[in-house]
């Protein structure tokens, strides 16, 4: 809060809420699913913080302030995301490989920003989300995928997305993440998925 004024928006995601100092003055799901704090004294652990700013300079101060902290700026918007250095994507993947057994070269990861980089670099196969459609085509040609994992279902327009991949290519979805931690992994239910996007 001493780094930036009292316009800037902040939300903070701690292990089961999200926290944001805008009160529901906004028509997003973001906004309805949040909970308002000034963060004047705010102490629970969080898991990523989010700050409005396109001033480099600033995030820079904040993330002195936050030990053991990497931040990364979103490529669509002035914000940057401030996380734990080992919270990243591809730390997730390994865990997720160790798990069920399997290798990294044997996913297919779809990313849309630079927090997803190093998952990309780290899969078998990575594709940006503009075009995950018709590069599921091309890799369906090259290797047997049996079906689809989507760690982070957080917008409409990834679950286009995964629509538009499961019509066009006749590849079910097996998995989706519903939050942040490793544990959140569920069995894909149509129905529900369906619900959330209407």
């Amino acid at each position: 809060r001493n780094v930036c004024d009292s316009n800037c928006e902040i939300t903070v995601d701690t292990i089961d809420k999200i926290f944001w100092n805008r009160k529901k003055d906004k028509s997003t799901d973001y906004a309805d699913n949040s909970i308002y704090d000034d963060f004047f004294d705010f102490t629970q652990p969080a898991m990523k913080i989010c700050v409005q700013t396109d001033d480099l300079g600033k995030a820079q101060k904040i993330a002195q302030s936050v030990p053991s902290c990497d931040f990364l700026p979103f490529s669509d918007i002035p914000w940057y995301k401030f996380s734990p250095a080992s919270a990243t994507k591809e730390n997730a993947i390994l865990i997720l490989c160790q798990k069920m057994n399997i290798l990294p070269q044997e996913i297919l990861a779809f990313g849309d920003d630079f927090n997803d980089i190093g998952m990309l670099k780290l899969c078998g196969k990575g594709i940006a989300m503009e075009n995950a459609i018709s590069q599921v085509k091309a890799f369906k040609e090259e290797a047997d995928i049996t079906g689809l994992v989507i760690t982070k279902l957080d917008g409409t327009a990834k679950g286009g997305v995964a629509i538009g991949i499961v019509e066009e290519n006749k590849i079910p979805i097996k998995f989706i993440g519903v939050g942040e931690q490793i544990d959140d992994m569920e069995i894909f239910d149509s129905e529900d998925f369906v619900k959330a996007i209407i």
